[in-house]
């Protein structure tokens, strides 16, 4: 195969894996706006794939699948909404700085170095999520450059204008790509943040007992009380005739409880697989709010 050709398939193969990538996300599914936007391409392409040629149904059917299984898999252990933001945001590394063929080949057509070079190049994306998303993010990239590889001799028979029709009749990939990468969604990320993490000082400091370092236990029986109630609220929105959106204020002096009550009632629902972030000032927009309420 002329080497032109051979470019040419392997970036038509790449647009294949990020529609199975989505096809399969879809399948899980994740919770969140990806599939509010995702539910379009997926039907269009279902119907698209009886006109493919068989090879290119195979194939793309077996990629489909090995992102399910890898997606399902990460859904049991990081839950739905850690992983429906990991996949809007690998997807938007992908569609910006995935490898092109001759980048893969200097890696070796290894899945790890691909990833390593794709993380490197987009760490502007990257910058604003919490380490364990980032660390997902890293392992769907994986995913995604283990599975193209794996593909890309199953394919090789095809062609390429066999393979570009699975992409010219799923138009809605670059639609749905482009509202992923929206200058409000990422600014809106930008601004929410979880800020427990662990004390690592090895001397005492006055600001140790600051809460989100969460060392003095949360305990006393008026405490549990309004956090049990507190978790239960935020579970019961959407819930039989509930609203899906609520509000609540807490007002105190400063060291009464309030960060605290939020900090613990927020690790409690992210267990629980929620999404659950602080925003910084000036993050309550017009724009932000938007994204936040479709989250």
């Amino acid at each position: 195969m002329p080497d032109h050709h051979a470019r040419h398939h392997l970036d038509t193969l790449k647009r294949a894996a990020l529609a199975a990538f989505i096809e399969a996300a879809n399948a899980i599914p994740v919770a969140g706006p990806l599939l509010a936007g995702a539910g379009a391409f997926v039907q269009a392409l279902v119907q698209a794939k009886r006109d493919f040629p068989h090879p290119v149904q195979e194939a793309f059917q077996a990629m489909t699948q090995d992102f399910q299984a890898f997606l399902e898999a990460e859904a049991r252990q990081q839950g739905a909404k850690p992983l429906d933001l990991a996949v809007q945001e690998a997807l938007v590394l992908l569609d910006r700085h995935t490898l092109s063929p001759q980048e893969l080949v200097e890696a070796g057509l290894d899945p790890t170095e691909a990833t390593r070079r794709t993380l490197a190049a987009g760490q502007e994306l990257l910058r604003p999520l919490e380490r364990a998303v980032e660390d997902l993010v890293g392992r769907l990239v994986t995913e995604y450059y283990r599975v193209l590889l794996s593909h890309q001799g199953a394919l090789e028979h095809v062609g390429v204008e066999a393979l570009a029709s699975l992409l010219a009749k799923s138009s809605r990939l670059e639609e749905l790509l482009a509202w992923l990468g929206e200058k409000e969604r990422r600014n809106a990320l930008a601004q929410a943040r979880w800020p427990v993490r662990p004390y690592r000082e090895r001397e005492l400091h006055p600001y140790m007992l600051r809460p989100e370092y969460r060392l003095a236990p949360y305990m006393g029986q008026a405490h549990g009380q309004a956090l049990a109630e507190l978790v239960a609220w935020a579970q019961g929105l959407g819930e039989e005739g509930a609203p899906p959106v609520g509000l609540r204020l807490y007002v105190g002096p400063g060291g009464a409880g309030k960060s605290r009550l939020a900090l613990e009632a927020g690790e409690r629902l992210r267990e629980d697989g929620w999404w659950t972030t602080f925003l910084g000032d000036g993050a309550v927009t017009e724009e932000a709010a938007r994204f936040f309420l479709a989250h």
